[in-house]
């Protein structure tokens, strides 16, 4: 089985590339992750704890991974969005 280390390092890498995640954090301690950061959509943290949970090693997740609430007049979207199109 992986180690504590290698299981979060992995995780790290894995939801960083997506570029969801603001503030990320993947700590592991006795195979129990948790997750930190936040997320425009619920989809996105949904989906970093099914990634968490079929990773080898990992025996529970502690998904602390939060909704970002922007105001009224929230750029942040349009500003990621753009950016993925420019990655393109």
């Amino acid at each position: 089985l992986p180690n504590d280390r290698a299981i979060a390092d992995r995780l790290t890498r894995i939801l960083t590339v997506t570029g969801w995640f603001e503030g990320l954090s993947v700590t592991v301690k006795e195979g129990v992750v948790r997750l930190e950061g936040e997320v425009a959509k619920t989809s996105h943290s949904d989906w970093a704890e099914d990634i968490a949970s079929d990773t080898d090693g990992v025996v529970a997740v502690a998904n602390e991974i939060e909704l970002r609430t922007g105001g009224w007049f929230d750029l942040r979207p349009a500003r990621l969005e753009s950016e993925a199109l420019i990655k393109k």
